[in-house]
């Protein structure tokens, strides 16, 4: 069964179809005077913004507070979160699967295209998963915060503290970066161990991605873990511990809780307790940094990738020693290299002409810095902001949203979507030519 067409399209095709239509429906539904409070309001091309920025699990806000939403609004925006997150395709194909419902190669190769799975057997069992994983994690989550919001904020009754504690979980697990509290309620609670523990650990974990999470579930059975798993572990402990270092050491008012706190959320969520705003301009570029890379593959974050990362640096020093590019005792295909040198080199030339169409929008309204920073943010779905999106002109929201969209999809699959096959192949062979390059 193909849920799409019956036509043969892309598998990136169909994912980008299936969120740009959940794009569509819940900007309509964000637009509904019962999605906001009482004595607020929202013109659609706000509620299309908030629209992008949930589903592409960004968490970018025009507003001050989504304490502008309603309950029915705040449930819209979780829920285009988990869309956003799982895909739309496949949430669609695992309610099918429930019915028993089988769904043919086609609609097979988007999932393997959403979760980075090699091979297309299993994937019905992988999918379900998925589900589980996220299922738990949320769960999980939500008792975790359950009782650190108990402590520390009066509510009127268990739904209120149940609701608020559900919409964070599932802000956090998916990497969005949504929040019911101010700054300065972070602030406060910035050195709560309890928060910080639990914010952590669902940040992390949603962003190492579900082959990875699998991995370490069944460590304990199998006794090993796979290639791509130890790139991802490996480099993520790397940044955190970089990061966590280079944020300190840039602004002496920050704590250390609070750095690893930024250094750990800076590259997938965007959650903060520090005033980013009045960070120093070394730190502001460490989040850059930070931002850029984002997470692993199939996970929840954006950015090009901690995998991207490993192996154009690796590539580099293999380089730089006339040695062919290895880890852990195996060599890098020669596809992955000129993958990762593309997805690094794509995202900054994309990132260069958002910021010269931005900066040409708002003329001297907002600072080239703050531009950059913000376009690097949507780019990589991680949601910190330098001043505030909602000040922005039109014309520059609809950029930030397509960077948002284009961070979320991936640039690659952006320039391959009308590619029908997985993977191109030619019987015909060239003749291979040198390049004089540098």
């Amino acid at each position: 069964m193909n849920i799409l067409s019956k036509k043969k399209i892309s598998p990136s095709l169909k994912i980008i179809i299936g969120l740009l239509i959940s794009i569509v429906l819940g900007s309509i539904l964000l637009v509904l005077p019962i999605s906001m409070k009482s004595g607020a309001s929202a013109n659609y091309i706000d509620a299309l913004f908030m629209s992008f920025s949930s589903v592409c699990i960004t968490g970018l806000n025009i507003y001050e507070s989504l304490n502008v939403y309603s309950v029915f609004g705040l449930i819209i925006i979780s829920i285009l979160t988990l869309i956003g997150a799982l895909g739309f395709v496949t949430i669609t194909l695992f309610i099918l699967s429930l019915f028993g419902i089988n769904f043919d190669v086609s609609d097979t190769a988007v999932i393997q295209e959403t979760i980075g799975s090699k091979s297309l057997r299993g994937i019905s069992k992988l999918l379900k998963e998925m589900i589980i994983i996220t299922a738990s994690f949320i769960l999980f989550g939500t008792i975790l915060y359950m009782i650190t919001f108990a402590s520390i904020i009066n509510f009127n009754n268990f739904f209120d503290l149940f609701f608020y504690s559900l919409f964070h979980a599932i802000s956090t697990y998916c990497n969005t970066g949504y929040t019911l509290y101010d700054l300065s309620f972070a602030v406060t609670i910035s050195n709560n161990i309890m928060f910080n523990i639990t914010n952590n650990l669902l940040v992390i974990f949603g962003g190492l991605g579900y082959l990875v999470v699998i991995d370490l579930i069944m460590v304990f059975k199998l006794k090993k873990i796979t290639f791509h798993s130890k790139i991802v572990l490996v480099t993520s402990a790397f940044l955190i511990v970089l990061g966590t270092v280079l944020l300190k050491l840039g602004d002496s008012k920050m704590s250390f809780v609070q750095s690893l706190f930024l250094a750990i959320n800076a590259r997938t969520s965007g959650f903060t307790t520090f005033d980013i705003n009045n960070m120093t301009n070394s730190n502001n570029l460490v989040l850059i940094f930070l931002m850029f890379i984002g997470g692993s593959p199939a996970s929840f974050a954006g950015g090009i990738k901690t995998t991207t990362f490993f192996v154009f640096i690796i590539t580099l020093i293999s380089y730089a020693r006339g040695k062919a590019p290895t880890a852990f005792y195996k060599k890098i295909a020669d596809q992955s290299i000129i993958k990762a040198f593309t997805i690094a080199l794509l995202s900054v030339f994309l990132i260069f002409i958002a910021v010269l169409f931005i900066v040409f929008i708002e003329k001297e309204s907002h600072n080239i810095s703050d531009i950059i920073f913000n376009i690097v943010s949507s780019f990589s779905n991680t949601g910190l902001a330098l001043g505030k999106i909602g000040d922005y002109l039109i014309a520059s929201k609809i950029i930030f949203a397509l960077m948002m969209f284009i961070g979320r999809i991936g640039p690659i699959t952006i320039v391959t979507v009308w590619n029908k096959n997985a993977i191109s192949k030619s019987n015909i062979g060239y003749m291979e030519e040198r390049v004089i390059v540098g």
